[in-house]
């Protein structure tokens, strides 16, 4: 794969991993479920961290 392939295709992840963590943080502002807030809320943690760390 040519260099500008790989970095389209690496940027493409990060593009799904922050739109993720977009639905998670709503999800969590408008319909989380009793209980559900920790668990998101780590969620949302691990694809923010996926992201600022690649």
């Amino acid at each position: 794969m040519e260099p500008l392939n790989k970095l389209e295709a690496h940027f493409k992840r990060l593009s799904h991993f922050q739109h993720l963590a977009a639905i998670c943080g709503w999800d969590q502002a408008t319909m989380m479920p009793d209980g559900g807030n920790t668990a998101r809320r780590m969620q949302w943690l691990s694809s923010r961290y996926i992201v600022t760390n690649n």
